[in-house]
């Protein structure tokens, strides 16, 4: 199985990752030497986001600028590559988790579940019984004052049809999305088979509320995957599925990043 060291990746400096020219490439299994000490700790899996009106990613004079996002792309945090408003992945796991914010998203989290099962920090405890994770039985309503996220660990597909072990990303789904969360788990049912067995095509669509426009993103089946994209996708299922199981599956930040 591969290791957690193989995320690492050279980052050149226009801040998308380029192919691994032919002399500095390695088979499989063969060690990246250098990372030798890199532990599961100390690496962050980063996230793969839907760039919005208010997004950094957007602003020149932010240190997250991404040259040529516009509204609707979808972008890895990490490695800033722009996918464009439609991409096609390799969904290897699914898991849920909370936070609750001092105020708003992204102000500083009072408490954390990893899970969506236990929370640690303010108030903490099970989630189930929680009041923060709960509507508001009032006139209004009221929202759950924690968020709640669907995450989906995935591998991107390039145009190639050739898929990464080391680009692991995770698409997290909260509020307006978890509809089209759902939906995705529901087609995967539909398969079945194992979870990485079916390729999806993620796709931006304008969402026009009362409470503001977004950009959300759309799911649908795009067939199975190959023989080669199945051997990665057991890989990074095997992979998320260790990190988890020892409490170790660091994600970025749940803040703007999110779709």
């Amino acid at each position: 199985m591969a290791s957690k060291a193989n995320l690492a990746k050279q980052q050149p400096s226009s801040g998308a990752l380029a192919e691994v020219p032919e002399y500095l490439r390695k088979q499989n299994g063969e060690p990246r030497r250098g990372n030798e000490n890199v532990a599961p700790d100390d690496v962050i899996v980063p996230r793969i986001a839907l760039c919005q009106s208010n997004s950094f990613e957007r602003k020149k004079s932010h240190a997250k600028y991404i040259d040529g996002l516009e509204e609707g792309d979808f972008f890895n945090t990490a490695t800033k590559e722009n996918y464009g408003k439609e991409l096609r992945v390799v969904n290897v796991h699914y898991f849920k988790s909370r936070i609750r914010w001092q105020g708003e998203i992204g102000e500083g989290m009072l408490c954390r579940s990893q899970d969506g099962v236990t929370g640690v920090g303010e108030p903490g405890g099970k989630c189930a019984t929680c009041e923060f994770a709960a509507f508001r039985n009032d006139e209004k309503d009221t929202r759950p004052g924690c968020t709640m996220f669907m995450n989906f660990p995935c591998l991107v597909i390039a145009k190639d049809g050739s898929v990464d072990l080391a680009g692991i990303a995770i698409i997290s789904m909260k509020s307006i999305a978890i509809g089209t969360g759902k939906r995705w788990n529901t087609l995967v049912n539909i398969r079945n088979a194992d979870r990485f067995a079916g390729v999806y095509k993620l796709s931006s669509v304008e969402d026009h509320r009362e409470s503001g426009d977004s950009w959300q993103p759309h799911i649908e089946n795009d067939g199975w995957v190959t023989k080669e994209q199945a051997q990665a996708g057991a890989q990074a299922y095997e992979l998320i599925q260790s990190w988890r199981s020892a409490g170790r599956l660091k994600v970025e930040e749940e803040e703007t990043v999110t779709v």
